[in-house]
């Protein structure tokens, strides 16, 4: 298969080259349009170099990130990956031209992580922003909350409780649908404090890694994060 690299304003890319083209328009618009969506909360600096790189198959995306999971495990299914290996590294977001989700869809997803990575947000936070930048650069919406989906959260996190959604784990469980339910559980909470006091939820976000979740949480929402979600999705259960 024949790859093409290229370098724009803060991306450098390879892809194939019958999509090479299309994945370098994608990472030029999502760059532009999280950089502004996202200014109240992480500033007015361009966002970090990275690389996208977009590879043929599934089997060369999962042979390519075997050296960065443990040995031994199970874990969830993915279309795509942000992978930072510390200082001096170059940040990369990984992808397959065959993900189920769309090219467009993972870049965004993949480049708002690393937008985000410096303020060291609880993840339920930031995977709420990923899916939001998702629908902002693609122009499609994606979050669906009816009366069947209500009641598969209140079942599911009322039996769990919601301490392995505020931990993260969820988001990584080989559970479909605990992952799916957290993925969409971040996108309820985020999506309603943004429309009920954004000012409040940017400033608790923007001090959640300096103060603590919950030391952040009480000074600007008034209550823990366990009592904000269940708030918001009518759990009975914190």
């Amino acid at each position: 298969r024949e790859y093409r690299r290229w370098r724009h304003e803060g991306i450098e890319g390879l892809a194939p080259a019958e999509d090479a083209a299309r994945a370098a328009r994608t990472g030029d618009r999502a760059r532009k349009v999280i950089g502004t969506a996202l200014r109240a909360l992480r500033g007015d600096g361009p966002i970090p170099d990275v690389a996208v790189i977009a590879l043929a198959r599934s089997e060369d995306y999962y042979t390519f990130l075997a050296p960065h999971h443990p040995e031994e495990g199970e874990w969830a299914t993915s279309g795509g990956t942000y992978v930072n290996l510390g200082p001096g590294a170059l940040a990369m977001i990984v992808t397959h031209t065959q993900a189920k989700w769309g090219l467009e869809e993972t870049v965004a997803h993949e480049l708002t992580h690393h937008a985000l990575e410096e303020l060291s947000l609880p993840l339920w936070v930031e995977e709420g922003f990923t899916q939001m930048m998702e629908e902002r650069v693609t122009g499609l919406a994606n979050f669906k909350l009816d009366r069947e989906m209500v009641e598969r959260q209140r079942a599911l996190w009322e039996e769990r409780g919601v301490e392995g959604f505020l931990s993260g784990d969820g988001f990584f469980s080989a559970e479909e649908d605990v992952q799916e339910l957290s993925y969409h559980l971040s996108q309820w909470v985020v999506r309603s404090q943004l429309s009920e006091r954004a000012g409040a939820f940017f400033a608790f976000a923007r001090e959640a890694g300096e103060l603590g979740e919950s030391e952040s949480a009480m000074k600007h929402l008034g209550m823990t994060p366990g009592a904000l979600v269940a708030s918001v999705g009518g759990l009975e259960c914190e």
